[in-house]
């Protein structure tokens, strides 16, 4: 499985502390029902293509 996330605007909260994940990390998405709990296996930066 893959997750990909925007760091958004230099000011911008949202994922703000992705360079914080390495390869071991815990990560925890919640949802309203269920949560659901994934080790990082690889991270990976990808810069924009301008």
């Amino acid at each position: 499985m893959a997750f990909v996330a925007h760091r958004g605007y230099r000011e911008g909260k949202l994922f703000k502390s992705l360079d914080e994940v390495q390869k071991g990390s815990n990560i925890v998405l919640m949802s309203p029902s269920d949560s659901y709990e994934y080790e990082v296996r690889k991270n990976s930066l990808l810069l924009p293509m301008i």
